[in-house]
């Protein structure tokens, strides 16, 4: 009973990247879900088999899922009992809802390639979280713990997309943070800090997901 839905907060997004070259090319996708399970890659992939515009293009090889991870998503979509648990069982409506917001931004996506630039920045966040495991993290040998100045990894990684007029296509930010603002009360579907921060991100971008071409700012 206490993990009822009641409602949504922030509403879930699927955001996908294609980068290509002349010979290769891979389907990111970062998902605003807890986690992402073999069941969603398989269905995913089948339904890209089975659409004559992608097939040709994109494969179990070549498609990469990944999730926020947040803690205020929606349950029951994998096909493993212990997963499941909390959920009271599989929920095929969550599932066929994960599975098709996917593909739907793979297809998207596909449909939205342009010519354009790659850039990377790498950086220290300070101020951002702490470690809750920090007396376990304590028990390393020293020469481990020496090795690093601090018992949470700081490094935050950027990708940069633009097009090769300057137009800024899309970004995918990467920092460990574990997303679990809300807090164990919450009964709402949302996004957390990372879905938070997505929406802003693209709100700043003048992102308008009701057209075709928009800005994709995925944490």
């Amino acid at each position: 009973v206490a993990q009822t839905t009641q409602g949504i907060y922030m509403r879930l997004w699927s955001r996908a990247f294609i980068i290509a070259d002349e010979q290769r090319r891979v389907v990111y996708v970062t998902a605003d879900l807890c986690m992402i399970y073999q069941a969603v890659k398989q269905a995913v992939v089948e339904k890209v088999k089975n659409d004559a515009e992608l097939r040709d293009w994109y494969d179990d090889r070549n498609i990469l899922l990944s999730a926020t991870h947040t803690h205020s998503g929606p349950g029951g979509y994998s096909h493993h009992f212990l997963y499941n648990v909390t959920t009271k069982g599989f929920i095929p409506q969550n599932f066929e809802a994960i599975v098709e917001g996917i593909y739907q931004s793979i297809r998207r996506a596909h449909r939205n390639l342009e010519p354009g630039t790659i850039r990377m920045a790498r950086g220290p966040v300070e101020g951002y979280g702490f470690n809750r495991a920090t007396r376990p993290y304590s028990m390393n040998p020293q020469a481990e713990r020496d090795k690093y100045s601090s018992d949470l990894d700081k490094e935050m990684t950027l990708l940069r997309f633009d097009a090769l007029d300057g137009r800024p296509l899309g970004m995918v930010n990467w920092l460990g943070v574990h997303p679990t603002s809300i807090g164990p009360a919450n009964r709402l579907i949302g996004g957390d800090h990372k879905g938070l921060a997505a929406y802003w991100f693209e709100r700043d971008q003048s992102t308008d997901t009701r057209k075709e071409k928009t800005f994709v700012g995925a944490f």
